[in-house]
């Protein structure tokens, strides 16, 4: 038995889908975001909080989930991130695709619903940056760090976004 297919074998389909999302970055993400919220929203209102919290954890993991499906075959040769459930093949790659677009979906719609527009748009911003832009970027040019502060900062925006900020 290869050492690959021996920690694959821990692993369950829902716990590999969880792990696509990266949930402790996800949630450090978050966390900037709420934070914000409540500092600088005079009227804190519990079901934008629910909506920022729910819809920028799954946004932000779908940008995880897509970076580990651009980056999966060098994923595959890192100690690091040799063990994530793509490497491992745990999960086909179409099965991730299709797992991210709907969070995506619904990450997004919770944000639009129970914050506005403005936010699930910075959201979509922010993931499109990450995954798309950055994420190929940073194996040719040392451009994406700049790139990468964008979505790293867009949390903090949409948590302090007007529409669900002002009374």
């Amino acid at each position: 038995m290869s050492t690959s297919s021996a920690i694959a074998l821990p692993y369950n389909k829902v716990f590999a889908f969880g792990m696509l999302l990266k949930p402790r970055l996800s949630l450090l993400v978050v966390f900037s975001a709420v934070i914000t919220y409540i500092t600088v929203t005079p009227q804190i209102k519990p079901l934008s909080v629910l909506g920022l919290s729910l819809g920028g954890f799954l946004i932000t993991g779908a940008a995880n989930a897509i970076n580990q499906i651009i980056e999966r075959s060098t994923d595959r040769l890192m100690d690091r991130t040799r063990n994530r459930p793509l490497p491992l093949q745990v999960i086909a790659p179409g099965a991730a695709v299709i797992f991210s677009i709907i969070i995506v979906f619904l990450g997004l719609a919770g944000l639009w619903f129970f914050t506005g527009m403005l936010p699930a748009i910075l959201g979509l911003i922010s993931v499109v940056l990450y995954a798309f832009v950055y994420t190929p970027l940073k194996l040719h040019s040392p451009l994406s760090v700049l790139v990468g502060a964008f979505p790293g900062a867009l949390p903090t925006l949409i948590g302090r976004s007007e529409e669900h900020t002002s009374e």
